[in-house]
């Protein structure tokens, strides 16, 4: 859900409605969405580099390096920590979710 447009922008899913996360529940839920968030981020990825490569905004560094530049998909992991240290939490710990009662469904 975006959280200003109030629009459902990822594949649907039921909301988890238990009072404590449960990890396996959560993991399925997780498991959803991955798949189309790859391809989300490896377009966002692509536009980034077809701009680059359009502009030139790299093209004064470029002429610096001595050979032929093998050039690679930069696929960062920004949040790796947080969504692992959520996941410890839910599976070790009893974890409540704050509701926002304004969502639909009641959602996270």
């Amino acid at each position: 859900m975006d959280e200003k447009l109030k629009i459902q922008v990822g594949p649907k899913t039921a909301p988890l409605m238990d009072d404590v996360l449960d990890y396996d529940k959560v993991m399925d839920s997780l498991d959803h969405f991955m798949d189309w968030l790859a391809v989300q981020y490896i377009s966002a990825l692509n536009i980034i580099h077809y701009m680059h490569d359009k502009y030139s905004y790299e093209a004064s560094l470029m002429a610096l390096h001595d050979r032929d530049v093998y050039r690679t998909m930069a696929c960062g992991i920004a949040g790796l920590s947080v969504a692992t240290d959520s996941l410890s939490a839910i599976k070790y710990a009893r974890v409540k979710p704050i509701r926002d009662e304004k969502r639909p469904g009641g959602g996270l």
